[in-house]
């Protein structure tokens, strides 16, 4: 990954922590500033819930008053209301400061001498007519009473409009933080806005450029393939006119002047046809090889079982004059791919166990199948998902083998493990077949042997499940 991809990805990565924390902050101010809000409507409730209740109290007086003036009934009914009243306001007030301890105990200390107060009351009203005396005192003991009560209430009013001016402060804090934290969040998100859409353009104008550039290399790429299957299809056809005739003219000269030629000279034509006819073979393994990475072949549903009895029908021949033994897993899979192919690729591994068998000894092959499993593909390939599986099918033989520290390169094109003039007559383009054929079916190969002790090749096949 380059470099300032990284960097950019941290990048996005801090602005969004500094993003989410100013925005966590901005949402606590927030809270706070709406509590504040509602700290400062309930203050306004008990100063309104106060003033309430010293006008019940005063009303009570009113009808009170007019009723011992009076001795007229109807002024006991609005004494009646207005003795509902204040219970109710003081109920109200309990509620609205149950979470102020201070003043929770004023308004304890204020029920009694509501209480009080209302208990004088009620008893001037019966004794003003009984006990004129008595009732001058009730009525002094309840103006003091009311004192105590004014008192406490203004006190208490005091206290809550103390609360409100510090409420109204953290209020206003917390109104102009939110502002600023406001204006820092969208500046903030306006340059993280910014710089991601210049990041997007430069990284757009990039991917375009790469895309500009990829597509003149393929351009130049298919052009390129274009000129080299030219010039392949022409070679190996030109190649192959003045081959022929090189054998028709050895072949020529070998049988007309077979009794006058010395044997040295025959030797030399014998030579000249021999390598006449494995450049012959090689031209034609080219066209193969071009054929495949240039391939054009649809692909289909094809059983490797009989494909492989295909090519041991093809080889009929062969097998039978050198006596081979050839072992087919039943179990061989049908795969999806190129059934032309397929046919080339056994008959390339087959043909080479036989060509590279021991002497005086029959070749045995053996053609087996194995599940492999995701953690064989990411040793042998690096293959790090198992969302794809593999099938392994294995070629085994019991031929001369080969030092598997040769195992990668034997697969190089023209790579041959034993020289020209040796018994084993290899052209190295074989096994190169071999895994071009495997990389055409998305697939791989690996190669393991022992010196004298038989050869293994390895395919692996991608699968889907239901195979």
């Amino acid at each position: 990954m380059r470099k300032s991809v990284i960097i950019t990805y941290l990048a996005f990565f801090v602005s969004l922590v500094i993003l989410l924390g100013i925005g966590f902050n901005f949402y606590t101010r927030l809270l706070r500033y709406n509590y504040s809000i509602t700290w400062i409507e309930r203050t306004h409730e008990v100063l309104q819930e106060l003033k309430n209740l010293e006008n019940y109290f005063k009303e009570m007086e009113s009808s009170q008053r007019g009723f011992l003036l009076t001795n007229d009934s109807l002024f006991i009914k609005p004494f009646e209301e207005r003795l509902s009243a204040v219970r109710g306001s003081f109920s109200r007030l309990l509620e609205l400061t149950s979470e102020n301890p201070a003043q929770q105990k004023k308004l304890k200390d204020l029920s009694y001498i509501i209480a009080r107060r209302i208990d004088i009351l009620e008893e001037s009203t019966a004794l003003h007519k009984l006990d004129r005396t008595l009732f001058e005192k009730r009525l002094r003991a309840g103006r003091e009473t009311m004192q105590e009560c004014e008192a406490i209430l203004k006190d208490i009013e005091q206290e809550e409009k103390r609360l409100l001016v510090t409420r109204r402060k953290i209020k206003d804090s917390y109104g102009s933080a939110s502002s600023n934290y406001s204006v820092v969040i969208f500046t903030f998100s306006f340059v993280v806005f910014i710089i991601t859409f210049l990041l997007i353009i430069r990284e757009l104008s990039r991917r375009f450029r790469y895309q500009r550039e990829l597509e003149l290399k393929i351009t130049e790429l298919n052009q390129a393939n274009a000129e080299l299957e030219q010039i392949t299809f022409a070679a190996s056809h030109d190649l192959q006119e003045p081959l022929r005739k090189i054998l028709t003219f050895s072949d020529m000269l070998k049988v007309k002047y077979k009794d006058e030629l010395p044997a040295e000279t025959q030797r030399l034509v014998e030579r000249l046809q021999f390598s006449a006819t494995r450049m012959h073979e090689l031209v034609e393994d080219l066209m193969n090889f071009t054929q495949l990475v240039g391939q054009k072949e649809e692909s289909q549903r094809v059983s490797l079982k009989e494909v492989v009895e295909e090519v041991q029908h093809e080889l009929k021949d062969i097998f039978t004059a050198k006596d081979v033994k050839l072992s087919i897993d039943l179990r061989l899979p049908d795969i999806t791919g190129y059934r032309s192919q397929l046919n080339l690729l056994f008959h390339s591994l087959l043909d080479n166990a036989v060509k590279f068998s021991k002497e005086n000894v029959p070749p045995a092959i053996f053609i087996l199948t194995q599940q492999a499993t995701a953690e064989e593909m990411k040793e042998k390939f690096k293959i790090r998902y198992d969302s794809q599986h593999y099938i392994k099918i294995i070629v085994r033989d019991n031929g001369i083998g080969f030092d598997n520290e040769f195992a990668g390169r034997m697969f190089n094109l023209f790579q041959r493990l034993h020289s020209q003039q040796s018994a084993y007559t290899g052209k190295g383009i074989g096994l190169t077949i071999v895994k071009r054929i495997m990389t055409n079916h998305l697939g791989f190969v690996s190669a393991h042997g022992k010196v004298n002790e038989g050869a293994e090749f390895v395919l692996y096949f991608p699968v889907s499940e239901s195979a």
